[in-house]
């Protein structure tokens, strides 16, 4: 096991953890899927990357944005359009097939908070992205960007603009790479 080399993931409140866990020396890189954030400041000089949807409803877009610009360079941005808060993850194919907790709970009577309901199916309704679309889009970028920050992959495969237009939907991609010299 190669402990010189941990990269982190994680979704919402788990993309705020590990963009917070890039101050602890073990994490070399992080990615934050709709990061709620990151707990402390200054951010270290490390990669990272943040991957949002545009349409977000429990963690907008401005949100990560405002993260996005806290972080320390190298530092890459990626926004679906099409995409919400569920897009990463694999609760759309059980809202979509009709199988999903909050949906059963609601069909049997039981009154859930508005905002809970709404974000419980961001990202799944018909006008949101194909799921296995946003789930290649994440993983692609997520994959690209763990390679670059954790050395096994120097040249910057997967990542940019161009990567970024291949996709089928619109794709803004911002990146600052520039690390300051030492005064």
């Amino acid at each position: 096991t190669d402990t010189d080399r941990v990269g982190a993931v994680g979704h919402s409140a788990g993309g705020r953890a590990v963009l917070t866990a890039l101050s602890e020396p073990e994490i070399a890189v992080a990615v934050g899927w709709a990061a709620a954030g990151r707990a402390d400041v200054p951010a270290p000089d490390k990669p990272s990357m943040n991957i949002a949807a545009l349409v977000d409803v429990l963690v907008p877009v401005e949100e990560v944005r405002s993260t996005y610009a806290g972080l320390a360079p190298p530092k890459r941005l990626v926004v679906s359009d099409g995409a919400g808060h569920n897009s990463f993850t694999d609760i759309c194919l059980a809202v979509r097939s009709g199988s999903d907790l909050i949906g059963l709970a609601q069909s049997i009577g039981f009154q859930l908070p508005e905002g809970l309901a709404k974000g419980a199916v961001d990202g799944c309704g018909p006008e949101a992205i194909d799921t296995v679309l946003g789930w290649q889009i994440t993983q692609s970028f997520t994959v690209a960007e763990l390679r670059a920050g954790l050395g096994l992959d120097e040249s910057g495969a997967g990542l940019g603009q161009g990567v970024a237009d291949a996709w089928d939907i619109t794709i803004e991609y911002v990146e600052d790479l520039a690390v300051e010299a030492d005064a």
